[in-house]
C-alpha cells in the first residue's frame, strides 16, 4: 500500500499530535504480513535529533561502500552552517540529494550533488529536517518542525523551535521515504519529454500510452485536449507506442455510455467506425489526427467515473503510462465528488502517471 507523506491536521486536535497520528497510520500502512514497523523510536527532543544527524552522516563518512544520503535542509539557508560538513561528505564520493525551499548560491553548491527546491509546506514531509540513506545501514530520521509560526526560520535551538519525529531502521519505511522523495525530485526538477529519459524513469519499454480525453468541445471544457494529444503523438511516434483514448465523459451513473441500439459494441477497444457508429464525433476527430501521422490508436469508454477506475482499466490493457490534463490536479467540486481527481489514485505506484500542463510539459505525478 502506498503512504502519503503528510501530515493530517485537520483531523489532529488540541491534545493530540499530529506528528504521532502520521506515525500510527504509517505503521498501518506499511505493514507486511501484519509485522509491525520495527527498529523505530519516537524522539521529542531536538538535541537528540541533532545527535542522530551527526551519527548518521558519521557512519557514512567512515564507510567504505558507495553511499547516497537524502536530506532535508527545509530552507537553503540552513545549509549555509553545514557547508563545511557536506564538502566533506561529497570529497568522500557520497551523493548528496538536498530538499529545501530557495535556490541555492555558488557558495552551496560545491556541498551537494543535487538540490530540489520545493514550495513551502508545513505538512509535507520533504520540506522537514531528514535524513534517509540505505547503506551502510539503512535509516530514516525524520524531524517534523512543530514550531510554524517559525517554520524554516531562525536556528535550532532559537526560543519556540519544536520539534517531534522518529528514527527507523527499516526498510519498509525507508523504500517508502526514498519512492517519496525520488517521486517530489523528478515532479520538482525534471519534464521527461526526452523517450530516453522518459523510458529510464518508467524502467521498461513503452508500448502503450493512454491519455484521457472528452468527447466534448475543446471550447467546453476547463483544459485544451489538442496540445495534449499532439504532444503524446509525437511521443508515440519516437517511442514506437501506440495510443489509447480514454473518454471520462462516457462515464454516468444513470446510462452506459452506448446508446440503446449499439448493444455491448461500446465495450472494450474501439477503432474511429465503431466512434462513427456510436456517435462519438468529437472523440473521432481526435483518433483520426492521430492516425494522420501513421500511429496505431484506439479508445475506450469509461463506464466509471474516478481515476480509481482510470488506473484499474490502464492495468487490464497492459498500458505503461497514463497522460491527464493537470486540471486534474485541481477540478471543480462536482469533479471532485466523482472521484474525478488524480490525488484519488489508491496506488499511484502501480502505474506511471504523467501530468500534461499548461506549459505543454509532461510531469511524473507523485
Amino acid at each position: 500500500m502506498t503512504f502519503k507523506w503528510q501530515l493530517d491536521k485537520s483531523t489532529s486536535d488540541k491534545n493530540t499530535s499530529s506528528v504521532r497520528e502520521l506515525v500510527l497510520k504509517m505503521d498501518e500502512a506499511l505493514r507486511e504480513e501484519g509485522l509491525p514497523i520495527e527498529g523505530f523510536e519516537f524522539i521529542h527532543s531536538s538535541e537528540k535529533m541533532l545527535d542522530i544527524t551527526r551519527q548518521i552522516e558519521n557512519e557514512i563518512l567512515i564507510s567504505n561502500q558507495a553511499s547516497s544520503l537524502y536530506v532535508g535542509f527545509q530552507s537553503v539557508e540552513k545549509l549555509d552552517n553545514e557547508i563545511e560538513r557536506y564538502e566533506e561528505l561529497v570529497a568522500s564520493g557520497i551523493e548528496i540529494k538536498a530538499f529545501g525551499i530557495g535556490t541555492p548560491e555558488n557558495k552551496h553548491k560545491n556541498p551537494l550533488t543535487t538540490w530540489v527546491e520545493i514550495p513551502k509546506s508545513v505538512t509535507l514531509v520533504e520540506n522537514q529536517w531528514f535524513l534517509v540513506s540505505e547503506s551502510p545501514s539503512p535509516i530514516a530520521f525524520v524531524g517534523w518542525e512543530v514550531s510554524e509560526g517559525q517554520f524554516a526560520e531562525g536556528r535550532l535551538f532559537d526560543p519556540g523551535k519544536m520539534f517531534e519525529g522518529f528514527v527507523s531502521s527499516d526498510e519498509r519505511v525507508i523504500k517508502s521515504l526514498l519512492k517519496h522523495l525520488d517521486a517530489v525530485y523528478l515532479s520538482q526538477n525534471h519534464q521527461p519529454t526526452d523517450p530516453d529519459e522518459l523510458l529510464s524513469l518508467i524502467g521498461k519499454k513503452v508500448e502503450k500510452i493512454m491519455v484521457v480525453t472528452h468527447d466534448k468541445p475543446e471550447d467546453t471544457l476547463p483544459f485544451q485536449y489538442t496540445s495534449m494529444i499532439k504532444k503524446t503523438s509525437e511521443l508515440c511516434h519516437k517511442l514506437d507506442a501506440e495510443i489509447i483514448l480514454y473518454d471520462l465523459s462516457a462515464a454516468s451513473f444513470f446510462v452506459e455510455p452506448g446508446s440503446s441500439q449499439s448493444g455491448q459494441r461500446w465495450k472494450g477497444l474501439l477503432n474511429s467506425r465503431d466512434l462513427e457508429l456510436l456517435g462519438r464525433n468529437n472523440l473521432n476527430k481526435q483518433m483520426n489526427d492521430i492516425n494522420n501521422i501513421n500511429l496505431n490508436s484506439k479508445a475506450l469508454l469509461a463506464n466509471k467515473h474516478g481515476f480509481i477506475n482510470i488506473q484499474k482499466t490502464a492495468l487490464e490493457h497492459n498500458v505503461d503510462m497514463v497522460v491527464v490534463p493537470e486540471y486534474y490536479e485541481h477540478p471543480s467540486l462536482i469533479d471532485r465528488i466523482v472521484g474525478n481527481q488524480v490525488s484519488k489514485l489508491d496506488d499511484y505506484e502501480s502505474m506511471p502517471f504523467f501530468i500534461f500542463d499548461n506549459e505543454c510539459n509532461f510531469r511524473y505525478f507523485q
